[in-house]
């Protein structure tokens, strides 16, 4: 984990609790801010954090990423970014290198620790509602099958946490798109086998 302190720091809009139910019943306030209404509940639930996001050069765009209680740090030590495909990120240098850091995997870590273990480029880390801003523990899941498919050409893409489908072209590796799952991903493969083998038969009997 990179020490808070060598993460730039500047004034970000104050972290907030809420409870399932009290986000429920909360007022929308500019910028979409969160705002509990009712805090007498006789059996509050566990309290989570929003995390204002920003977006560009740090414009903050009304969206928020969730955590659990005990991962408040995260909200208040970093600067959260939603990037191009809906996931929380921030970035830094480190040895003159920019990292990507995003926030289901950060949280993953920390679930591997309490089981032990630590959290490996191998697994793969999905939220259970499909929820891509919604980080609380209990939303995360980690699958460590090494992002095997058992078909040709499909792989596993951590960031978009889907399937690829992928075909070689004249030694040019080519993207077919991606899938829930790595049946869907080996389907289109064959469709797009299915489709090229037609058209070559097609242009062989016109030239034939």
């Amino acid at each position: 984990m990179i020490p808070p302190s060598s993460v730039p720091t500047r004034p970000l809009p104050e972290t907030i609790c809420f409870s399932m139910q009290q986000q429920r019943e909360r007022i929308t306030e500019p910028l979409g801010n969160p705002n509990p209404v009712n805090n007498e509940h006789p059996n509050p639930e566990p309290l989570k954090i929003a995390i204002p996001l920003v977006k560009g050069k740090d414009t903050y765009i009304g969206k928020y990423a969730y955590v659990s209680k005990e991962d408040e740090d995260l909200a208040k030590n970093y600067i959260w970014h939603l990037d191009k495909h809906g996931y929380a990120m921030y970035q830094r240098r480190i040895n003159g290198r920019r990292h990507t850091f995003f926030l289901h995997r950060e949280i993953a870590e920390r679930i591997a620790k309490t089981e032990g273990r630590k959290l490996t480029r191998e697994d793969i880390v999905k939220h259970k509602d499909n929820e891509k801003l919604n980080n609380e523990r209990s939303n995360i899941d980690i699958t460590s099958n090494k992002g095997k498919s058992g078909f040709k050409g499909v792989h596993y893409d951590k960031t978009r946490e889907k399937w690829q489908a992928r075909v070689i072209i004249n030694s040019q590796r080519r993207s077919l798109g991606y899938y829930a799952t790595p049946q869907e991903a080996h389907t289109a493969i064959e469709h797009y086998k299915s489709t090229q083998e037609s058209k070559n038969k097609e242009n062989q009997a016109r030239n034939g």
